[in-house]
């Protein structure tokens, strides 16, 4: 094959023709020949086997430590459900740990403090308004339980208390101190038997009342001046109805209820004396029967109840007599 020589210069000379065929009229040993694709790479079987073993055992241990995890919370719930109803007052609770687990190894235990509690329940109901403290008494020595055991003491409280206070005397509220010095009415049971002790009234003070009242009775049945003016303050609060009246008033208001036909006349001082000590003074309530003896028709008897305000000397400031009965 030649080449134009005429080609202008500076250019190429074109691309000379080639024939499929060579020369020697051979085909050319890479006409209609294709090239082999490549062969895909094997899997790997045991790999694959070994990822799923793994898989199953990761599953399985999830499972366990998952199954682990709630059965040990649950039964630490349960535990500690259990232990609460050590401070229970109510068998409402017991009942709930049984609803809330029925398959419980404390069944048994948890079911018969249930009907412990509502034995101890029933008669509670049956004792709580009572007025009587033995009532009390016997359910604590019956059930030894300390929510109830307090609801007793503090009934018994009360109820002792209302004792005492129904008493009101200094020996009635020091009895109630000595049965309750943690009481709940402890201070006011100490205030009540220091106002008692300062009320009641001695041996000396209870004689030196009396035998005032005997003395001025006694000479007011024989008119005896003397003896009277003895036994009364120099100005009385009050001598019958007079009020504000002086030794000569009550002198002259006795001499009057005597008469010429009057011959005897004595008064009986009824031992039912009630004497209230106030500060330095006395208030005394009694009654006295009259007997009177005369020598012509009249009044003969009369009973009378008598109030008597006496100072600290036991002298009489006041003395009202109101008649109940006569004849």
């Amino acid at each position: 094959m030649e080449y134009n020589q005429t080609t202008q210069e500076g250019q190429f000379p074109p691309t000379p023709e080639i024939n499929a065929t060579n020369t020697s009229g051979q085909a050319s040993p890479f006409q209609n020949q294709q090239t082999p694709l490549p062969t895909p790479p094997k899997k790997n079987n045991t790999s694959i086997i070994i990822a799923a073993i793994v898989a199953v055992v990761l599953l399985i241990l999830g499972g366990g430590v998952y199954y682990y995890t709630t059965s040990t919370a649950s039964s630490e719930q349960e535990q500690r459900a259990y232990d609460a109803l050590d401070k229970s007052n109510s068998s409402a609770d017991f009942q709930a740990f049984l609803d809330r687990y029925p398959n419980s190894k404390y069944t048994d235990d948890v079911r018969e403090r249930m009907d412990e509690f509502k034995q101890m329940e029933n008669s509670w109901s049956q004792i709580q308004n009572s007025s009587n403290t033995t009532d009390f008494i016997s359910f604590k020595d019956k059930f030894s339980n300390s929510f109830y055991s307090n609801l007793c003491d503090q009934k018994i409280d009360s109820l002792d208390w209302v004792r005492a206070q129904s008493l009101g005397t200094a020996e009635a509220y020091n009895a109630y101190m000595e049965q309750h010095p943690q009481g709940r009415y402890f201070s006011e049971a100490s205030i009540a038997q220091g106002q008692k002790q300062d009320q009641e009234i001695t041996e000396a003070e209870y004689a030196g009342v009396t035998q005032t009242i005997a003395t001025f009775y006694d000479a007011f049945g024989d008119n005896d001046e003397n003896r009277i003016a003895g036994c009364i303050t120099p100005v009385m609060e009050q001598f019958l109805s007079k009020k504000k009246a002086t030794k000569a008033d009550v002198m002259n208001i006795i001499s009057n209820m005597f008469n010429e036909h009057i011959e005897e006349c004595d008064f009986n001082v009824n031992n039912n004396y009630n004497i209230v000590k106030n500060g330095n003074t006395y208030n005394v309530t009694f009654s006295v029967d009259q007997h009177i003896t005369r020598d012509n028709e009249g009044k003969t008897f009369g009973s009378y109840q008598v109030q008597v305000k006496m100072d600290q000397n036991f002298m009489i400031q006041s003395l009202i007599m109101k008649e109940i009965s006569q004849r």
